[in-house]
């Protein structure tokens, strides 16, 4: 899943997000926001280019998800 500057994050109405990290892969926290609704925006254009994780917390469960940022 390429992104360049923004990243769209979207839920079902019932799965709430609540907080939204962003790991390089050393594993540092390079972005984190917290959230409450469904959909969410994360500007990316200032982290160079490379793969993350995206750990994404919701009321119900927390995921995982690489990206990559051109």
């Amino acid at each position: 899943n390429p992104a360049s500057q923004q990243l769209n994050i979207i839920t079902d109405a019932e799965n709430t997000l609540t907080n939204i990290s962003v790991i390089d892969m050393q594993g540092k926290i390079v972005m984190n926001t917290t959230a409450d609704g469904s959909t969410l925006t994360l500007f990316m254009g200032q982290l160079p280019g490379g793969v993350y994780s995206i750990k994404v917390d919701t009321k119900q469960n927390i995921t995982y998800h690489r990206i990559l940022k051109l």
